[in-house]
């Protein structure tokens, strides 16, 4: 059986996750999630950290509907709730329990299908039968009530009509406030006109630069909307008069996966089941890539290794490059990237595409779907309520570690109350990674606001589309094909996989 990519990536982060505090966090893309850069006026961030508070202005579904709004009925009797995951997170776990405890009459099965595994190729034999046993559920019509998505093939799940629009209960439920959680994560996590998948968390996506090397090249970066080609041109002339080599580290397949994802609706229809791979803007989108590889702005990591014009500044610039890519695990892990390049990092956004708005990106975590065709499609919605809550959310000793930030805004509050009031991180070791203790920085929390409120790029996690868009473009990267030859390859399959 292949060993799909996404599978693999996932395996890794899986094994990985907790050797990753206190490091750079990885690549990612869809919608982009990208933070605000450091020096927007303080009343921008002032303005940005109130609204944590007050309710999103971003087009709620139910703003027009509050008259029509009830409180959802909920059966009395006996309810059984069957939810599926493939490793359930503690956070799950104990929420399970504290819902029962609340609902007397419900009775939650949550089942589990992680067994032990000896090495990676019995973990993605394991993700394999999971992802194999939960389909053939689903399409049989039967299946779990409510699954955490992350490993599922979601986009299938969409086309095929298999996920409940969690809108439909929003709009409907007078005990949801919307106000209380972080809108503009969910709003941009919509599929095909409907939300089929609700994030319990979501990682802030950003570049991370060396401030001090940019301003000794010249400086003059004007990230509050910048597109691709700006930053290539600006980057081009920060190469020609600094320090670094390159601007950023990537691989030219990844990249060219991260950047359809945020125009994912561009390429893909899951309602209709079609993609549009095969046209002039996957083309022109391809050797667009290729161009920044080309031209040195973007160092291939699995291909080159450089060094230095003048040696290694910091030991957080082994790419030899003036910005890293990092998605944040918590609001402690942002703490310690804003403590690399020898205290000089910084905050800038993500370059977006030309026929994109401005704003900061994210990746949503922890999906939760509900089953169109469970009989208890409430009981489950009042579940997944439950879990977005403050109450179901992750406990703030648990999360100021890597479980990603909290939908809830009040919940998020309670974790940065928290490193307020102890004002230092302790020093840890977890694993490889390792870290001194040092003093909150209240104005980089300040600034943390401003990142998680401006976020509207969703960054899809790996998945079969993105894993046939690496392997197959390696062939173009690698001047082997031609793009157009790419493109029809890639059109060919990934209509093929939302069809069978």
């Amino acid at each position: 059986m292949k060993k799909s990519g996404w599978m693999i990536a996932l395996c890794l982060l899986l094994l990985c996750l907790t050797a990753c505090s206190g490091s750079n966090g990885n690549d990612g893309n869809h919608k982009e999630t990208n933070g605000q850069m450091e020096n927007a006026s303080a009343a921008d961030a002032d303005q940005d950290s109130e609204s944590l508070g007050e309710e999103s202005s971003m087009g709620q579904h139910n703003t027009s509907k509050n008259a029509e709004k009830a409180t959802i009925e909920l059966p009395t009797g006996p309810v059984k709730l069957v939810i599926a995951s493939f490793e359930p997170s503690e956070q799950l776990k104990l929420a399970v329990e504290k819902y029962e405890q609340a609902h007397p009459n419900v009775t939650i099965e949550l089942q589990a299908a992680q067994t032990e595994f000896k090495d990676l190729d019995s973990q993605i034999a394991n993700i394999e039968k999971y992802v194999s046993t939960t389909n053939t559920a689903l399409l049989s019509g039967k299946g779990p009530d409510l699954m955490e998505l992350d490993l599922l093939p979601k986009e299938k799940y969409v086309g095929r009509s298999l996920l409940a629009d969690l809108n439909d209960f929003m709009d409907r439920d007078a005990d949801f406030d919307q106000s209380d959680y972080f809108v503009n994560i969910w709003e941009n996590s919509e599929q095909s006109g409907g939300l089929y998948f609700m994030p319990l968390s979501f990682y802030p996506a950003q570049l991370i630069g060396d401030e001090a090397a940019i301003e000794q090249a010249g400086g003059g970066v004007n990230d509050a909307d910048w597109t691709w080609e700006e930053f290539a041109d600006t980057a081009t002339r920060l190469i020609q008069n600094g320090t670094y080599d390159h601007a950023l580290a990537s691989a030219p397949e990844y990249m060219l996966s991260e950047r359809v994802g945020e125009r994912y609706a561009q390429f893909v229809n899951e309602g209709s089941r079609q993609a549009d791979f095969d046209s002039p803007a996957f083309v022109a989108l391809m050797e667009q890539v290729k161009k920044l590889f080309d031209d040195g702005v973007i160092l291939d990591f699995t291909r080159s290794s450089s060094g230095s014009k003048g040696g290694s500044r910091v030991s957080a610039a082994k790419s030899n490059a003036y910005f890293q890519s990092a998605q944040v695990p918590s609001p402690m892990e942002f703490l310690l990237m804003m403590d690399g390049y020898e205290g000089h990092a910084k905050v800038y956004t993500i370059p977006h595409a030309k026929d994109m708005s401005p704003g900061g990106y994210f990746a949503a975590n922890e999906r939760m779907g509900i089953n169109a065709a469970s009989s208890v499609k409430e009981q489950a919605w009042d579940f997944v309520k439950f879990l977005l809550s403050e109450q179901g959310a992750a406990d703030p000793d648990i999360s100021l570690g890597n479980t990603g930030f909290p939908i809830s805004k009040v919940a998020y509050q309670k974790e940065i109350q928290k490193l307020r009031d102890d004002g230092e991180v302790p020093a840890f070791k977890n694993g490889p990674a390792e870290a001194d203790a040092f003093k909150v920085d209240e104005e980089k929390l300040d600034l943390l606001d401003a990142i998680v409120t401006s976020a509207v790029h969703s960054i899809d996690q790996p998945s079969e589309i993105s894993d046939l868009i690496t392997e197959e473009s390696k062939a173009f990267f690698a001047g082997q094909k031609s793009a157009e030859a790419v493109a029809k390859l890639i059109q060919n399959k990934v209509t093929t996989y939302l069809n069978e």
